[in-house]
């Protein structure tokens, strides 16, 4: 709960701060000109990376011995994401909640919560990799600020290299006489299931690759909505960064952090604030979109309390 409530305000706080510092009547001016054709256009892409998550999902549970058919795991992906951006207040996360589904149906819990955390740090990875691809390609064009070419950076660095090297060597620390053994037991699983959990790495990362396209192009159509046109390479690179910004845990379903970040990274191409948060916003709003079409899902397949409970 209390985790919850920091979340809900800090989102409040960022969402606050960044839309104090835009000019209201820019932003007015930029929904009036929102293009509603370019916007459906985003949900029907946003809903087909959805589809591409649960496809990803489906072969790193089967990997892990926790197999769920593309449909089921569709489904329950679905229920996730109306869980994140309908249903803020519920007890249980999107992530905890298919990890939930996947017990729920024989997996066991340790595999279930395994095929989560990897489908998200492969996603991740890929977002990183997408990422450093355009701003390389891009070169001196990129036109970034000093101090956010710095801070991306050493985002790409964390997320590429830092977070499977940190991953490697917890394996290997095991062997410490020093470390504590409560810390030893959580790191057991890498040792005893590394063929296992590197085979649903591997399993994540290809699929990661049209979830990744279709995101970027689901961006690229809010942010056209709202009468911004990025070149592909830009739109890449910008789309790692504000990807990447809704890994921090700062707020609720990203509101606040994704227009923020949109706004720093397109400020070097040149591109008004107002126009940035607005096509951010409407990002977000396309997954409430796909959250509402998911919601009776959501409420048909909801368990009861003695099965919640066990």
């Amino acid at each position: 709960m209390l985790k919850r409530s920091f979340k809900i305000l800090g989102g409040l706080a960022l969402f606050g701060a960044l839309w104090w510092t835009l000019d209201f009547a820019a932003i007015l001016a930029t929904l009036r000109r929102v293009d509603p054709v370019q916007w459906s256009l985003s949900i029907l892409t946003a809903t087909l990376a959805s589809l591409a998550c649960a496809w990803r999902w489906s072969r790193i549970s089967a990997a892990l011995s926790a197999p769920v058919s593309i449909w089921t795991a569709s489904r329950i992906y679905a229920e996730a994401i109306t869980i994140n951006n309908v249903l803020p207040g519920a007890i249980l996360g999107g992530d905890a909640w298919r990890a939930l589904q996947l017990k729920r149906r024989g997996a066991k819990l340790g595999d279930a919560t395994l095929s989560v955390l990897i489908d998200r740090l492969a996603g991740l990875w890929i977002v990183g990799v997408f990422g450093a691809l355009g701003w390389s390609l891009l070169g001196r064009d990129a036109h970034l600020t000093p101090w956010a070419a710095w801070l991306y950076g050493l985002v790409l660095i964390a997320v590429i290299i830092g977070m499977p090297l940190t991953l490697f060597i917890a394996s290997r620390m095991l062997d410490q006489e020093w470390l504590p053994n409560f810390i030893k037991q959580c790191l057991a699983p890498l040792r005893s299931q590394q063929g296992i959990l590197l085979h649903a790495w591997r399993r994540a990362l290809w699929p990661s690759i049209p979830v990744q396209a279709l995101a970027i192009l689901t961006f690229g159509l809010c942010l056209r909505a709202a009468s911004v046109h990025l070149d592909p390479l830009t739109l890449m690179m910008s789309s790692g960064f504000v990807f990447m910004s809704l890994a921090i845990p700062i707020s609720l379903a990203g509101w606040g952090l994704r227009e923020a970040a949109a706004v720093v990274i397109l400020s070097g191409a040149g591109i008004p604030a107002e126009s940035a948060a607005v096509g951010a916003a409407l990002y977000g709003l396309a997954a409430t979109a796909q959250a509402l079409l998911a919601l009776p899902l959501f409420l048909l397949n909801r368990p009861g309390p003695e099965s919640a409970i066990r």
